[in-house]
Order: C-alpha cells, then sequence, then structure tokens
C-alpha cells in the first residue's frame, strides 16, 4: 500500500509541476491538450509500477485468494 501511494503521489506531483512549466513556457492554447497526454502517461507508468510491484510482492495473489 505505501508504494501504491508513492507512486501516485510522486505521479500527480511531477504532473502539477509539469503543467505549472508547460503554463509558463508554452502557449496557452497548447497547455490543456499538452496536460492531458503528460497525465495519461504518468498515470500509465504509476499503474504500471504498482502493478509490478504488486505482483512481484504477491499482493495481488493474496487478493484473488480472498475473493
Amino acid at each position: 500500500m505505501q508504494v501504491a501511494s508513492a507512486a501516485w503521489g510522486i505521479a500527480f506531483l511531477i504532473d502539477a509541476v509539469a503543467r505549472v512549466v508547460m503554463a509558463s513556457a508554452l502557449p496557452i492554447d497548447s497547455v490543456p491538450s499538452l496536460g492531458v497526454v503528460v497525465l495519461a502517461v504518468l498515470l500509465g507508468k504509476a499503474q504500471t509500477l504498482v502493478t509490478v510491484h504488486g505482483r512481484r510482492s504477491g499482493a495481488l495473489a493474496l487478493l484473488r485468494d480472498r475473493g
């Protein structure tokens, strides 16, 4: 649970910093569409990290056995 929380927290922090940088460095019209792309990539990477860690630690197997 700690790894998952850290992965999602870091992903959203990176997204926030990236949006501030993009808003100050890029034309206003390109920021919303680029922000969606950045968020999608970060969320995909965070989910991949959580899934890989869950499989390696055996946590996903424990959840599958319960229900």
